[in-house]
């Protein structure tokens, strides 16, 4: 029998060459999609091995603290904190520590806001001095742009400096004050009741030539010599204080190796009773570390104006003055405001927190469309900062003058005889030293950095001193979460949230390291137990990628514009969906490659059964039973299946310099075997079926009528007289395109669904190479599978061609015959495959481009293929003779 089957094959030599290069393109496809699929997996699981180090795994926050768009989409914002003061307990989190798995558990309190006492200073004015003038007065005007210089703020009131060249500094001390005087000659004046105007009086900072060194009682940044004329702005900035577990803070992320300067914190720092000079009753002193930068989006221009003041001496005002000439002129950062006094805290440790703390809120928004929010704003209330150390509103910040975003709660202190406590520096640490999310991941989720507000043009908004504008700063002061549940007693300032101080909880989980099933499973486990035993909303944060989310903001008061900028919200499991979504394209599509080659075989073998059917009928008479001819054609096609595996492996030998395993090669012959001999089964009992005399006799031929067109008259001829083989034509049809398309439709959904985020256009280019290849190889074993049918299906019917050549059909209204089946076949073969891609799309929840995308190309490749598959039945009609077509018939 093997002899047999081999001189089959050989016989049919035409449809065993097609069948062998199907099968050998779907079996060779096949290891080459296993091998970069490998690769690719590889390649991908490296670089979400890279996204998913972090410094934190799970953020717990108070219940309701996420906003509606968190809760609608499964984002996070990036300034998660905003708004949340409190709302977890010491007790909640002793229980977070305890459930199995935490590896670290790091809280973070904010305490609020408080201002921060800063000053940009010219450090010496001896170029400018004037020696001629026994009194000169500087003024210092300060020019504030900030929002990316988009926004130009009114000048706070100006800052004076008097310089006596030849004068001298006379301090009188006693329990009540200390008074300073400026002398020069026969003239004094108090340098505290300097007059503005008739009406008003004010204290300036002197300078006395003979009295250089003298400490004159006003504040001076640490960079200005003390024997030097210096002036200086003030720049007083609102700084977060938040508080943490130094312990936990340092396993996190390694606070404790990022110092600038000092010490680092620990779990014992906490608020203590001290005296401090020119404090005249004990203060409480809070450990601060300190950020080393302020991230404050603004820049200064300070411009010195000079003005002989002799008229002072004799009780002039400041106003009257009219002879001021520009001396100098320079820029600075809010930066270099903010490090100015950093020196000064260090040394002096006498800097008062203030009599309030402030708690701003969230943001509000509305909904614009997908990924675009409208920020809320609001008319700015001043009346908020009344306080004492707000008094008449001196010291409110011009820039709280624009919109707010934010509503803002001030919490005074109940002084009950209390002061205010002031900063104990410990150290200064460097926020860009911490180690924070990877840019494919959710870097704007650090707890140390502002959240990144981009401008069209790629520039990015910044905070400002507005404590309730809509960038928020980031915690830039330090303490301990006693001191934080210290400042929280509603006892001691006014609506603090008392025990549950505590804002937001980040956890690391042990065994979470690397992405995989092992790691998803321990998230969720953990996430949940938390859930449980506290109550608290939990979200798994380690894998997640930035989204850019589209925000409107009205323009501002003071020269910005309306802008649309573009925040970072983080999606939450891309990198879990990404590997989820790989693995179930490898199934999809090998699945797919696979159940093609195995149909692509068995529409083959079915029709080399059908042509052979007078043979199988003569079998049958002279004797063979059903199972042999059942087994005389399983056997053909496993030889065709063992002789293919063979080429498979050796191109596949060939191959292992490109990269590909040796595994998948070795596969390579049972691979095909398998393929054929499935695809074979039902071709071999069909060839057994019917008794021997039917098959001998054949089906009639039934009258068709007469037609006005041949290409009417061939369509006829197919429904009517070639069903079957018009039947398994469509079959193959539809089979190529609803492969095509499923492969199209996988591979843009895949990219569809992800690469809205950071990570998933980075990972979507990364598996790119292989969806070109799915698509190349899918494309090549389409084509076969149509081209097969169509050929074989016409050397079927070669016997008939020919007979219609001899009773005197042209050679061109045979080619119009063939041509016009072939379309017919296309075209209904096209629209079913593309509308069974069109519903895999909806049990998908594809897109609507991604559906009608994939469904259209399929319907469209499907009829031009199968089209263009008649050009092999074109150039046997035009070659074959008739007389010898019917000679061998």
């Amino acid at each position: 029998m093997l002899r047999f089957a081999l001189a089959q094959l050989w016989s049919s030599r035409v449809a065993t060459v097609l069948a062998s290069l199907g099968l050998l393109t779907a079996t060779v496809g096949f290891l080459l999609l296993t091998s970069t699929s490998r690769t690719t997996r590889a390649v991908v699981t490296g670089d979400l091995s890279r996204a998913w180090r972090a410094p934190y795994d799970i953020l717990v926050r108070p219940l309701g603290a996420r906003a509606d768009l968190e809760e609608r989409q499964g984002l996070l914002r990036p300034n998660f904190l905003s708004g949340v003061t409190g709302g977890i307990t010491r007790d909640q989190l002793a229980a977070i520590r305890d459930v199995s798995g935490v590896q670290i558990a790091a809280p973070i309190a904010l305490a609020g806001m408080v201002t921060w006492p800063s000053a940009v200073s010219i450090n010496d004015l001896v170029p400018y001095v004037d020696d001629e003038s026994s009194l000169q007065l500087f003024r210092l005007t300060l020019e504030l742009r900030g929002e990316a210089g988009l926004s130009r703020y009114p000048a706070p009131p100006p800052d004076y400096l008097l310089v006596a060249p030849h004068g001298r500094i006379d301090l009188k001390e006693s329990t009540e004050s200390t008074e300073v005087r400026l002398s020069a000659a026969s003239h004094s004046l108090d340098c505290y009741q300097v007059p503005v105007s008739p009406d008003e009086k004010v204290a300036v900072p002197c300078f006395g030539g003979d009295s250089a060194g003298v400490d004159n009682g006003f504040f001076r940044p640490s960079a200005v010599p003390a024997d030097r004329p210096a002036i200086w702005a003030r720049f007083n900035q609102p700084i977060v204080v938040a508080g943490i577990d130094p312990s936990a803070e340092a396993a996190l992320v390694g606070l404790d190796s990022c110092l600038a300067s000092g010490r680092y914190l620990t779990n014992s720092d906490g608020p203590m009773l001290a005296k401090r000079p020119n404090i005249p009753e004990e203060v409480s002193v809070i450990p601060m570390l300190v950020s080393n930068q302020s991230f404050l989006d603004e820049d200064l221009t300070l411009r010195v104006e000079r003005s002989s003041a002799d008229g002072l001496w004799n009780g002039a005002s400041i106003a009257q003055l009219d002879d001021w000439r520009e001396v100098a002129r320079v820029t600075a950062t809010a930066d270099d405001a903010y490090r100015n006094f950093l020196p000064t805290l260090s040394s002096s440790n006498t800097t008062l927190i203030g009599s309030s703390l402030w708690t701003p809120s969230d943001v509000s928004y509305t909904t614009v469309g997908p990924d675009h929010l409208a920020a809320h704003s609001m008319q700015p209330n001043l009346a908020l900062f009344a306080s004492p150390r707000f008094s008449q509103g001196v010291d409110v910040p011009p820039e709280a003058h624009d919109d707010w975003f934010r509503s803002l709660t001030p919490h005074p202190q109940i002084l009950a005889g209390e002061p205010p406590p002031i900063f104990g520096l410990a150290g200064q640490y460097d926020p860009t030293c911490l180690p924070g999310f990877d840019p494919l991941a959710g870097y704007r989720l650090e707890t140390y950095a502002p959240a990144q507000v981009a401008l069209a043009n790629g520039e990015v908004l910044g905070p400002t001193r507005n404590m309730a504008g809509y960038v928020n700063s980031p915690p830039l002061a330090l303490t301990t979460l006693e001191t934080a549940e210290w400042l929280a007693d509603p006892k001691r300032f006014e609506g603090r949230p008392g025990s549950a101080f505590i804002s937001a909880v980040r956890i690391r989980v042990n065994g979470a390291e690397e992405p995989g099933p092992i790691a998803e499973a321990r998230l969720a486990r953990v996430s949940e137990d938390i859930a449980t035993a506290t109550g608290l909303d939990v979200d798994i944060v380690v894998g997640s990628s930035p989204r850019p989310i589209q925000v409107d903001l009205p323009d501002g008061k003071f020269g910005r514009p309306a802008l649309t900028v573009s925040e970072g919200w983080s999606v939450k499991g891309v990198a879990v969906r990404f590997l989820e979504a790989v693995r179930i394209q490898d199934v999809v599509i090998f699945s797919l490659v696979l159940v093609a080659a195995g149909l692509l075989v068995a529409e083959t073998a079915y029709l080399s059964v059908r042509q052979r059917r007078l043979q199988f009928g003569l079998l049958r008479a002279l004797g063979w039973s059903r199972l042999r001819i059942a087994v005389l054609v399983e056997l053909e096609m496993l030889l065709l299946g063992a002789a293919v595996g063979i080429v498979a492996l050796l191109i596949g030998v060939g191959l292992t310099q490109t990269g590909v395993g040796a595994a998948p090669i070795l596969a390579a012959i049972p691979l095909s075997v398998l393929i054929a001999g499935l695809g074979a089964l039902g071709p071999a009992f069909a060839a057994s079926r019917g008794p021997a005399v039917q098959t001998l006799r054949g089906n009639p031929i039934t009258a068709t009528g007469r037609f006005n067109s041949i290409g009417a008259f061939s369509i006829n001829e197919l429904l009517r007289n070639r069903r079957v083989e018009a039947g398994l034509g469509l079959l193959a049809v539809v089979m190529a395109s609803v492969l095509l398309g499923s492969v199209l439709l996988v591979t843009t959904a895949f990219a569809g669904t992800l690469d809205t985020t950071l990570l998933g256009t980075y990972l979507s280019g990364r598996v790119q190479p292989f969806h070109l290849l799915i698509t190349g190889l899918t494309f090549v074993v389409t084509i076969f599978a149509i081209a097969e049918i169509v050929m074989i299906s016409y050397l079927e019917r070669a016997p008939e061609l020919a007979t219609l050549r001899a009773l005197g059909w042209p050679r061109r209204a045979l080619a119009m015959f063939i041509v016009t089946q072939a379309f017919v076949l296309g075209l209904i073969g096209g629209l079913v495959g593309g509308g069974v891609v069109g519903v895999l799309g909806v049990g998908l929840g594809a897109s609507p481009a991604a559906l009608l995308g994939s469904a259209a190309a399929a319907s469209l490749t499907a009829t031009l293929l199968t089209t263009a598959a008649s050009a092999g039945p074109l150039a046997y009609i035009y070659r074959a003779q008739p007389i010898t077509t019917l000679r061998a018939e």
